[in-house]
């Protein structure tokens, strides 16, 4: 079959299919995206933004159908209307804060993007850069794979009480294309070479000398990333949370980042 290949010109992005494909038979159809744009920031700056937003959007709905069916669509909700649209992403995703200007959603995946993701520092608008980052994070058909670890009291990634659980956190990282997988580094010969992040959520236990040496292989052998979630509660300032090895490197002492302080106890007035 004829193959159809996403077409580029400076500054302007023709995304004649979902970005994150190469390219696509003539065959099949392209997942829709739809691109909600909230309106309840009424202020004048919101207003400017939304304006050169809404154009920018305009030209991908007309580029997008170039080659079939249009599979990018645009919707306007907030300030009281299309109210049933945003009570269906906030059951899904989360309820989008006032800081929110736009959701991009395709199928199980949404990505809300803040209107100071839109502006630069200096006051430029840099909408299509921060849209075609969201297009390609809610259409990439691979996701990425977060570990998580487990055996060191870590918070529960799919608890939803509110002292100990990160439910939210897990659907947010799904939301954003990853996929979310527990790990046991006692059990395995190192870091699973698929792992695009590893995730230290709030541990209150020690990691061992080989759990250690693991994540440090992963973090400078393998060039990884590892998020470390640490309870604010403890008695060693951020310096004391890293040390340097022979080799000028900076090494993370997870031993040193799970000791804590005692809690002070609560007493009665």
């Amino acid at each position: 079959p004829r193959t159809v290949v996403t077409r580029l010109r400076p500054n302007r992005l023709r995304p004649s299919e979902p970005p994150g494909a190469v390219a696509h038979s003539d065959r099949s159809q392209p997942r829709l995206v739809k691109a909600v744009l909230v309106t309840n920031d009424s202020s004048e700056p919101a207003q400017v933004v939304r304006s050169r937003l809404l154009k920018l959007l305009d030209s991908y709905v007309v580029e997008s159908s170039r080659s079939g069916p249009a599979w990018f669509a645009i919707e306007l909700a907030g300030a009281g209307r299309n109210a049933p649209l945003l009570s269906e992403l906030a059951a899904r995703h989360g309820a989008p804060d006032a800081s929110i200007a736009l959701i991009l959603s395709c199928g199980p995946r949404a990505k809300y993007i803040s209107y100071r993701e839109l502006v630069t520092k200096e006051g430029g608008f840099r909408g299509e850069e921060a849209v075609t980052a969201g297009l390609i994070e809610v259409t990439e058909d691979k996701a990425a794979i977060c570990y998580v670890t487990m055996g060191h009291g870590e918070l529960g990634i799919e608890d939803a009480l509110p002292e100990r659980g990160m439910s939210l956190l897990s659907r947010q990282l799904r939301n954003r294309n990853f996929e979310v997988r527990q790990l046991n580094l006692a059990t395995v010969a190192e870091v699973p070479r698929d792992a695009a992040m590893v995730l230290i959520a709030g541990p209150t236990t020690p990691f061992s000398a080989s759990e250690n040496a693991r994540l440090k292989n992963y973090l400078y052998e393998r060039n990884g990333r590892v998020l470390a979630m640490l309870d604010p509660v403890g008695s060693m300032a951020l310096s004391r949370r890293w040390r340097t090895g022979r080799s000028s490197r900076p090494t993370l002492n997870f031993k040193s980042l799970t000791r804590r302080a005692a809690r002070p106890t609560a007493t009665s007035p």
